[in-house]
């Protein structure tokens, strides 16, 4: 827990947690199927690239594209560049704008997204935890907007001082580490346990995020001056093949910050409840659980035996369970393709056309079944953005309650 006497907004709000943890994992289960037309295309659009670039029958066009790739001068937004050239080269000037159209409003509805997560992030979990007198809600709300527009001008300027040194996966990785490395710890540690305290939670931060930091700042600086340097300091012989290239990319940078963020996140706290004698966290009490629950919200929605090894806790309805062991068999299904596959090419010779075959039928099976995804998404949507507007008119507000916890309780009760 960030302390006995604040807690993250995003971990613990005046409802109980565990329900909200269930929203989050009902959701994280209805994402499986959401990004299934996305990732189809991710595989779909680089193969027909692939054969572009490699099909006697297109070298004309190739050749036009690799001319204008020539032009680039950083050779990784080179590579990145070849996909997006390729797709203008292919499409129409009607379907190019249509797609760019697209791309542009999934930028959008990402980025305010982000924009707005980390700017309450930053009012919630590092300026309300220093403010003894509560805001009023009109001062809080100031607050909420101008963070959200200083996250904006931060990310314009990030954006040009940056340079783009691998790919952009792994670049999300090291930058998403900044907060996870040690956010993930804390929020895991916070509905999870009961000896976390707020030395611990600030300490897996700060590191979390200083490791984080520091190896971005390493691939930043790798070709110049750190490599020459370590090179002629030390004169290591493997930095030969790692003079262009930093050897930690995003993906290390990633498991070791959030190793250290958690690593730092047990210590201290432990080290912190040992010193100051601090008692566990009395999580039940604020949750209104067990002796705690007045109003029997809990009570006769108990899951046993597998379902409780599931994580599946009463508040999950029938659907939700039916969409859990859907989910679940889909991930396992492909568990077992890869355990068959690799068992099968180990001792015996699987033609590549198997293969082929193989990956054409899974890309056209996610597809399709992103496709009725996102028409359920939309329609189900559509019903639950209505609820929310009737819920919202008729929602008494308690304006105490502004996301923290003091002296072991929620604000406003």
């Amino acid at each position: 827990m960030l302390a006995a006497r604040h807690v993250p907004f995003y971990i613990i709000s005046n409802n109980p947690v565990d329900g909200c943890l269930m929203k989050l994992e009902r959701a994280g289960l209805l994402g499986t199927w959401r990004v299934m037309v996305q990732n189809s295309l991710f595989i779909f659009i680089p193969v027909c690239a692939i054969a572009f670039f490699t099909n006697p029958q297109f070298a004309t066009g190739a050749g036009e594209v690799n001319a204008l790739l020539e032009t680039i001068s950083d050779p990784q937004v080179r590579t990145q560049m070849t996909v997006p050239l390729f797709l203008k080269h292919i499409m129409p000037a009607g379907l190019v704008g249509i797609f760019a159209a697209m791309m542009f409003a999934a930028m959008l509805s990402t980025d305010d997204t982000y924009m707005h997560s980390w700017g309450t992030i930053f009012i919630q979990d590092v300026i309300l935890p220093f403010q003894q007198k509560p805001f009023s809600p009109k001062t809080h709300i100031r607050l909420q907007q101008g963070s959200i527009v200083f996250v904006g001008v931060f990310a314009v300027c990030f954006s040009y001082f940056f340079s783009q040194t691998e790919a952009i996966l792994l670049f999300m990785q090291i930058t998403g580490a900044i907060y996870m490395g040690g956010g993930g710890a804390v929020l895991i540690g916070g509905p999870y346990s009961r000896f976390g305290t707020t030395a611990g939670a600030w300490a897996a931060m700060i590191g979390g995020s200083s490791v984080s930091v520091g190896l971005l700042l390493l691939q930043q600086k790798w070709q110049s001056p750190v490599a020459p340097f370590l090179a002629e300091t030390f004169g290591w012989a493997w930095l030969r093949n790692h003079m262009e290239r930093c050897p930690v990319n995003g993906q290390v940078a990633f498991v070791t910050a959030c190793a250290a963020g958690l690593l730092l996140y047990v210590s201290v706290s432990y080290l912190d409840r040992w010193i100051n004698k601090r008692p566990d966290f009395n999580l039940e009490h604020m949750l209104h659980r067990g002796i705690y629950d007045t109003t029997g919200e809990h009570s006769g929605r108990r899951n046993i035996g597998i379902l409780k090894l599931l994580g599946l806790t009463g508040e999950f309805t029938f659907r939700d369970k039916v969409i859990f062991f859907v989910t679940l068999g889909w991930t396992m299904l492909g568990a077992v393709i890869f355990a068959a596959g690799s068992i099968g090419e180990l001792f015996f010779t699987i033609p590549d056309l198997v293969w082929l075959e193989l990956w054409k039928y899974y890309v056209m099976t996610m597809f399709v079944i992103g496709m009725l995804a996102t028409v359920w998404f939309m329609i189900g949507g559509g019903f639950d953005v209505a609820a929310l507007f009737r819920t919202m008119l008729k929602a008494k507000r308690n304006d105490a309650d502004d996301g923290m916890v003091i002296d072991g309780r929620n604000a406003g009760e």
